[in-house]
C-alpha cells in the first residue's frame, strides 16, 4: 500500500512538473512576449547574370513569437521558390533566444542594378527596418564564373560550392553529399542508345532539390526516362561509405554525329538539415529537436562533365537501302482487303516496331503498280521508354486506288537496320500481297479509255425538206460583231481567268515543295494550339504535363519557324539562331526565362503549380506574338 502511494505521489509530481513546463513555454512564445533584436538580410551573389538564380535571405532575431518580415522584390526578379520559413529556438541560462528566417531563390530576368529594399516587421508598435542590398545583373556570359555563397556566410547555415569528384578519384575521402553522372557505355556506335543517369549520394538529411542546369547534350537526340515525381531511395557503398542515392533525372541518349562528343555538368541545389551533435539536451529539447533543432541548409551539386567516344558505322555488308538507323527491329504489312473493285479504295499499312530510336525510322520505298493511285501515307507512331530504351513502333498507312481491273502485286516491303548487339547488318522483308481488281458495275464500271471502235453514222431518212434560200431583205443593224468591243472582252476573259488559274497553280506547287516554308508559315498557329492544349492540361489539374507541353510548343514553334530539327536545337544553338536573325536581345531572354521555370517545374516536385503555369502559358503567347512579327519581317 505504500509503495503504491509513493508510486502515486511520484506521478502526481512529475505531471505538475510538465504542466509547469508547458504553461512556462505558452507564455514564452505568446505575442505579447515577442520581443525584436534585429533584422538582417543578405544574398548569395551581389553579381549575377541574367538567367541565374541566387538566395535571397531575411533574418529576424528576438525572443518569443518572432513576426513575419514584409519583403518588398523588384519586379526584375522572379521568384523561383520560397519563401522557405525556418524557426529556431535556444535556451540560455534560462532564457529563450528565436531566430526567423525566410529564404527566396529569385532568378534575375534582365540586366541593370536593382536595389531590394529593406525587410521591415513591427514590433511592440514600433517599425523595424533592416538592410537594403544592390544587385548587380550582367549580361549572360560577361559576370565571368562567380562563385556564389550563402547568405551570411558566417552563420552556421553556409551553402558552399561543391565539385564530385570522378568515378577515377573514389579512392580518395568523399564529400557528404554529391551528384555523380553516370552512362551505361562511353563508346558506342553511332545511333546506338546509352542511358545517362544523374545520382545524388547523401548522408544528410535531404529536404528538398531544384535544378538550376540541365546538362547539355548537343550532338544527341535525347528522349526522357522519368523519374518518379518523388525519387526512389535506396542505400549503397560507395568508397566503403554507406549513402542514400536517388536518381534526380534520366535520359536516353542518341547519338548523332561520330567522333567525341561531350555531356556538359548538371547543376542542383539542396536544401537539407544538419543535426546538432555532442550538444547537451535541455528539458525542452525534446519539444524542438525536430524540425527547429538545425535550419536548412542549402548546397550547390554539380555532376562531372562526360565525353563519349562514338564510332562510325561498319561499312562492310552496308546494304544499298540503308538510311542510318540503328536498333532492333521487326516489319510486317497488310491490306485491308485483297479484292476490290476498280475505282474503290483500299489502305495498305507497313508497321515497323522494335527497340531504338523509333523517329528516326524512314518511310518504306515501295513501288507500287503503275494501275494504282497512290496517295501520301498516314504515319502514326508511338515509343514509350522503359529500363533504359525506348520500345515502340512506327505506321505507314497508303490509301490506293485501283483503276483498272485485274490482278496488282504490291511487292515484298524490306528494311534495313544495323543491330549494336549483333555489329551486323539487318534486313527484314514483309511478304508480297496480291490484289484481285473486279471490273466496276453502274456508272462507275464505264471505261474511260475503251478501244471499241464507234460505228459510222447511218441515214435514217431524207424526208426532211430544203431549207428556202429566199432573200426576204434581212437588214444589218449596228456594226459587225467583230467590231465590236464585246466580242474582243469575251476572247480576253478566259485568257485572264487562265493565267490567274495557272499562276495560282505555280504558286501552290511552290509553296507543296518547300515544306519548310509551309510549316514556317503555320509555325505560329501550331504554337497557340499547343498553348491551349497546355491550357485544358491546366484545367484538368495535370499540371506538371501542362509545363511538358508549353515547353515543347515553344521549341516546336522555333524548329518551324527557322527550319532547323528539334534534335538539333540545342540550348547554346537556339540562342546563337536567334541571336543571327531579327529577334531582340530582350526577347531570347525571355525564352531562355520561360524555358528554365518549366524545366524546374518538369524536375522539382514542389515546383509545378497552376498559378505559375496560368502566368507562363500567357508570357509564351506575348513572346510568340512578338518574336512571330520579327521572324516575319526578315523573311519579307
Amino acid at each position: 500500500m505504500v509503495a503504491i502511494v509513493k508510486r502515486a505521489g511520484t506521478y502526481t509530481k512529475q505531471s505538475s512538473r510538465w504542466g509547469l513546463a508547458l504553461l512556462l513555454l505558452l507564455f514564452l512564445v505568446s505575442p505579447s512576449r515577442a520581443a525584436v533584436d534585429e533584422v538582417k538580410a543578405d544574398v548569395s551573389s551581389r553579381t549575377v547574370e541574367v538567367g541565374n538564380t541566387f538566395l535571397y535571405q531575411v533574418t529576424v532575431s528576438g525572443s518569443g513569437n518572432l513576426p513575419t518580415p514584409t519583403v518588398n522584390l523588384p519586379s526584375s526578379f522572379q521568384i523561383v521558390s520560397g519563401p522557405n520559413s525556418n524557426i529556431s529556438m535556444q535556451f540560455i541560462n534560462g532564457k529563450m533566444s528565436s531566430t526567423r528566417t525566410l529564404t527566396y531563390r529569385l532568378r534575375a530576368m534582365r540586366k541593370g542594378d536593382y536595389t531590394i529594399t529593406g525587410p521591415t516587421v513591427t514590433s511592440k508598435g514600433k517599425q523595424i527596418t533592416g538592410t537594403s542590398i544592390t544587385i548587380e545583373v550582367a549580361s549572360n556570359g560577361a559576370a565571368g564564373s562567380t562563385q556564389q555563397s550563402s547568405p551570411g556566410t558566417s552563420s552556421p547555415s553556409t551553402r558552399q560550392q561543391t565539385t564530385p569528384p570522378p568515378a577515377s578519384r573514389r579512392a580518395q575521402t568523399l564529400p557528404s553529399m554529391f551528384l555523380e553522372a553516370t552512362v551505361s557505355s562511353q563508346s558506342v556506335s553511332f545511333q546506338e542508345p546509352l542511358t545517362l543517369i544523374f545520382t545524388l549520394y547523401y548522408q544528410e538529411d535531404v529536404k528538398t532539390f531544384n535544378v538550376n542546369r540541365l546538362a547539355s547534350t548537343e550532338g544527341f537526340w535525347s528522349e526522357q526516362w522519368p523519374v518518379p515525381e518523388r525519387p526512389d531511395i535506396r542505400q549503397e557503398y560507395v568508397n566503403g561509405q554507406l549513402y542514400n542515392a536517388a536518381d534526380l533525372h534520366r535520359l536516353i541518349l542518341f547519338p548523332t554525329k561520330t567522333g567525341e562528343l561531350k555531356i556538359g555538368e548538371m547543376d542542383v541545389t539542396i536544401g537539407y538539415r544538419k543535426a546538432r551533435r555532442n550538444q547537451r539536451q535541455s528539458l525542452f529539447d525534446s519539444f524542438f529537436s525536430d524540425p527547429f533543432s538545425s535550419s536548412i541548409q542549402y548546397e550547390d551539386l554539380k555532376s562531372d562533365p562526360i565525353t563519349i567516344k562514338v564510332a562510325p558505322l561498319p561499312t562492310e555488308g552496308r546494304p544499298a537501302n540503308f538510311e542510318n538507323v540503328v536498333g532492333d527491329y521487326r516489319i510486317r504489312s497488310s491490306l485491308d482487303t485483297d479484292q476490290v473493285r476498280t475505282n474503290e479504295s483500299v489502305t495498305f499499312t507497313v508497321t515497323i516496331s522494335g527497340e531504338g530510336n523509333i523517329g528516326f525510322i524512314p518511310t518504306p520505298d515501295i513501288s507500287f503498280p503503275s494501275d494504282l493511285e497512290v496517295y501520301e501515307p498516314q504515319v502514326e507512331e508511338s515509343h514509350q521508354p522503359s529500363n533504359g530504351v525506348i520500345t515502340g513502333s512506327k505506321s505507314f498507312t497508303w490509301l490506293l486506288i485501283p483503276r483498272r481491273p485485274g490482278k496488282q502485286t504490291i511487292p515484298a516491303v524490306s528494311f534495313s537496320y544495323f543491330d549494336p548487339k549483333t555489329k551486323q547488318y539487318r534486313t527484314p522483308k514483309a511478304p508480297a500481297h496480291t490484289l484481285q481488281v473486279q471490273p466496276a458495275t453502274g456508272w462507275s464500271g464505264v471505261d474511260t479509255e475503251s478501244s471499241d471502235t464507234p460505228s459510222e453514222v447511218e441515214t435514217l431518212g431524207t424526208d426532211i425538206r430544203w431549207i428556202l434560200q429566199a432573200d426576204h431583205g434581212l437588214r444589218r443593224h449596228g456594226p459587225p460583231l467583230q467590231e465590236r468591243p464585246l466580242y474582243w472582252l469575251a476572247y480576253l476573259i478566259p485568257v485572264g481567268v487562265a493565267a490567274a488559274g495557272f499562276g495560282l497553280r505555280k504558286r501552290q506547287d511552290k509553296l507543296l515543295s518547300q515544306t519548310g516554308l509551309v510549316r514556317s508559315r503555320k509555325a505560329a498557329k501550331r504554337a497557340l494550339e499547343a498553348l491551349s492544349a497546355a491550357r485544358s492540361l491546366l484545367s484538368k489539374g495535370e499540371i506538371q504535363e501542362g509545363y511538358t507541353g508549353l515547353a515543347r510548343g515553344l521549341i516546336g514553334y522555333i524548329s518551324d519557324r527557322i527550319g532547323i530539327p528539334v534534335g538539333q536545337l540545342d540550348r547554346q544553338r537556339l540562342l546563337t539562331e536567334l541571336g543571327q536573325r531579327n529577334v531582340s536581345e530582350s526577347a531570347v531572354r525571355e525564352l531562355v526565362a520561360v524555358l528554365d521555370l518549366c524545366d524546374s517545374a518538369r524536375f522539382t516536385p514542389q515546383g509545378a503549380e497552376a498559378n505559375s503555369l496560368a502566368e507562363l502559358i500567357e508570357r509564351a503567347q506575348r513572346w510568340i506574338g512578338q518574336v512571330d512579327r520579327s521572324l516575319a519581317l526578315e523573311r519579307s
